[in-house]
């Protein structure tokens, strides 16, 4: 009977989080890679990589990292080890994210450009160059329906939020503030970003406004990649597939 009791909470629990709740990789100065809740703020260890990461993304299979020299590695998201897998050409590159299956890059220029990268060996191939003058690029997420590329820049102030789409056309959004954002993506329809002191904020992609969620500790993030929510119908099969499951159990006892 204690299993009948269990399922049903378990399936409310899930319908009521997803559109908040969810995991966020992230990756800092000391070459560490943590998992980090973005409902309480705490930063869990996996392990240490060995290299100096500026940016993370998740495709839901593998997670990657770009370095400072524009190499790109896979990372193993129980231990943290780092393997590599070529060098891009493009130098520093902070801006890392996936739009479906296909893995983009910003280069470290003041009008930057956007570049395809090849997962199998690190190749880079230009896709679109911004038509303003923003700044380098310190993170960025693509919209949930990969429509925008949402960029902290470091102009006309340090920072401001740029929206870019897939032509090229970027609009300037509003002022991040000074604190300094380095690594960000969407969990769910939900905009996170960390930042230089162990910040884990919530954004308004609309605004560029943001709302402090509490503190990782003394971390300087560098990168972040969001592990995918799941979505309601996938959490409802899973609930109906535990009430199942006790049913089933029920019956055997």
């Amino acid at each position: 009977m204690k299993l009948i009791r269990l399922a049903t909470p378990l399936v409310l629990v899930g319908a009521v989080c997803v559109s908040h709740a969810g995991t966020l990789f992230g990756t800092d100065t000391a070459s560490n890679l943590y998992s980090i809740d973005t409902v309480t703020a705490n930063a869990t260890l996996i392990g240490n990589h060995g290299f100096v990461l500026e940016s993370l993304a998740y495709n839901g299979t593998t997670l990657y990292g770009a370095s400072s020299s524009g190499n790109i590695y896979s990372l193993s998201t129980l231990t943290g080890a780092a393997t590599f897998i070529g060098s891009t050409g493009l130098g520093n590159i902070e801006g890392l994210d996936f739009a479906g299956a296909v893995l983009f890059a910003f280069d470290f220029a003041s009008q930057p450009t956007i570049y395809t990268i090849n997962t199998s060996n690190g190749a880079a191939t230009p896709f679109v160059q911004s038509n303003l003058v923003t700044g380098a690029v310190r993170t960025f997420a693509f919209t949930p329906d990969n429509s925008q590329a949402l960029m902290a820049t470091d102009s006309p102030t340090f920072q401001t939020m740029h929206s870019m789409n897939t032509s090229g056309v970027t609009t300037q959004i509003g002022s991040l503030g000074s604190d300094g954002v380095y690594g960000m993506d969407f969990v769910g329809n939900d905009l996170f970003g960390l930042g230089g002191n162990g910040q884990l904020w919530q954004f308004n992609p609309t605004t560029g406004g943001k709302t402090l969620i509490g503190s990782t500790g003394s971390q300087f993030w560098l990168g972040a990649a969001a592990a995918p929510v799941p979505e309601p119908a996938t959490i409802t099969a899973i609930g109906i597939g535990l009430a199942a499951f006790a049913r089933r159990r029920r019956k055997s006892i």
